[in-house]
């Protein structure tokens, strides 16, 4: 059996052959937009943004339904969503109104909470403000989930944006229109999770998948594309990165390839990655992020970010590119149920998993930067004081402590690599945790898959044995901590024991 580095799988990447060595030129068409089907149905939820530049910049955001059958409607935004607290806090002016344009009083018991009281089964139009803020500044992630207006950029993420009535089912297809004013006559463009222009739209969607998505507009390119006939965009903020909207797109489409080989799933019609600059630069930093989102992934990316060949910027604006695009099947067609952050050692350390390996079987890894990346994953997961965390404990404080943030990408990229290479030894290297991820995609796209801590392990039980599965349970749920077989990349790697252990390159050692 012959090891592979951390990450890499040989027969993915001979499976992509000339395209990878050809820069994968084949994905590389443009087309001019991008629009899903019109559909002449008449919408059952609207949402309508208009934009105002006098006296004051804002944007007017307006939500259309039939009130709830028993004459009290409550709209939401989702408190909690990406560690964001006081969602709404952001948005003033609150109104609404009946289907003969009377108005109706608003109660708001909380920021991300409107109710409103009117006749039973009424139109309710619920009507509220988000004035021009002030850009973050400083890189809070979350931060940055939370809806902004500036003199050039509107950027607003669904859930924390885009209301939703309570007495409608999230999980229910529905139409849905989103229509835009005022945005043109600015001068204003953009592109949302649904499309590549403000052209008003209308989708079949779940409120929740339809809530999940990203606006961005403003002083922004956007860049359409092909990628095995399927289009990808990027809305990329102009004027703030080191590199020209046509070279980041050529990138991001490289890396939309490299995934879709790797799950096998070409499924999507239309796919968005939008970037924004967030934070400060700096010489001694570089922090970004993003959230992955319904058929998109938003980016945040500090201003001057570049391709930069003496730095390690190229490569981690890749895993961050890789990583957000894994996310539309692992914890998207594959989603976890809640409690989620319980689950984030799958959804969140095996996505780490899958990105690197697919970088590193392009080549957008290079070896040492694979063994790097693999041992530098093994010395934060040892000092970190929360490595013994239990789930329960996860779920608790993710978003509260930075150390239980960061463990379940530590904690689940390690306990991708023991059921790797269990699996690589069980089946004398003909499978590998490849075939369980793309079994699982195979199985979403059947069927709807939410799946659990135990249903993951009744797969992993299948697949590299039911004493590996009790493995992993310790690890995942009680905290137990991650060790790797030392035999996990011999002869490649050579494994040094020690605290943290490490791997070295063998190529040329003397065999033992």
């Amino acid at each position: 059996m012959r090891a592979r580095i951390p990450w890499v799988g040989a027969r993915f990447a001979r499976s992509l052959g000339v395209a990878i060595a050809l820069g994968l030129s084949a994905c590389s068409a443009t087309t001019d937009r991008y629009a899903p089907e019109p559909l002449r149905d008449a919408p059952d939820l609207t949402y309508a943004l208009t934009l105002e530049t006098s006296p004051k910049r804002l944007v007017r955001i307006e939500v259309g339904v039939a009130g709830a059958n028993d004459g009290i409607t409550e709209f939401a935004l989702d408190e909690g969503f990406g560690g964001v607290t006081n969602a709404g806090s952001e948005f003033v002016q609150p109104e609404a109104s009946d289907d003969r344009g009377s108005p109706l009083q608003v109660e708001r018991p909380a920021p991300h909470r409107f109710i409103v009281r009117h006749a039973p089964g009424s139109h309710v139009t619920l009507r509220y403000t988000l004035p021009e803020t002030a850009p973050k500044t400083p890189f809070v992630e979350s931060g940055h989930y939370r809806p902004f207006l500036t003199a050039s950029l509107l950027h607003l993420i669904g859930d924390v944006a885009l209301v939703a009535p309570r007495h409608l089912d999230s999980g229910t297809s529905r139409v849905i229109e989103l229509t835009f004013s005022g945005f043109s006559n600015a001068g204003w463009q953009g592109a949302t999770s649904f499309r590549t222009d403000l052209e008003p739209t209308r989708v079949r969607e779940s409120i929740g998948a339809f809530r999940h998505s990203v606006i961005v507009a403003g002083d922004v390119d956007v860049d359409v594309g092909t990628v095995r006939g399927r289009a990808v965009a990027v809305a990329m903020q102009r004027g703030v990165f080191g590199f020209a909207s046509d070279e980041f797109a050529g990138r991001v489409r490289r890396i939309v390839e490299l995934q879709r080989a790797y799950f096998e799933d070409d499924d999507a019609p239309y796919f968005l990655v939008s970037a924004i600059a967030v934070g400060a630069a700096s010489e001694n930093s570089f922090s970004a992020g993003g959230t992955g989102l319904t058929q998109s992934f938003a980016a945040f990316l500090p201003p001057g970010a570049a391709f930069r060949v003496d730095t390690d910027e190229a490569k981690l604006i890749d895993v961050l590119l890789a990583h957000e695009m894994a996310h539309h099947w692992i914890g998207g067609r594959v989603a976890v149920k809640a409690p989620e952050a319980e689950h984030f050692w799958f959804s969140e350390g095996f996505t780490d998993f899958v990105a690197r390996r697919v970088l590193a079987d392009a080549g957008l890894l290079t070896r040492a930067q694979s063994i790097d990346e693999l041992n530098a994953t093994l010395v934060e997961y040892h000092a970190n004081p929360e490595k013994n965390a239990p789930a329960s404990r996860i779920a608790d404080a993710f978003w509260s402590d930075p150390n239980i943030g960061d463990l379940p990408y530590q904690r689940g990229n390690l306990v991708a690599i023991v059921v790797d290479h269990a699996i690589r030894t069980r089946t004398a290297g003909k499978n590998s945790l490849d075939d369980l991820l793309r079994e699982l995609v195979r199985d979403a796209k059947a069927r709807p898959l939410v799946v659990d801590t135990d249903d993951l392990l009744l797969r992993i039980s299948a697949w590299a044995g039911a004493d590996v599965a009790q493995r992993v349970r310790a690890m995942v749920v009680g905290g137990a901590t991650v060790e790797l077989d030392p035999a996990t990349y011999a002869p490649t790697l050579r494994y040094v024991a020690g605290d943290p252990p490490q791997f070295v390159d063998a190529a040329g050692e003397p065999s033992p």
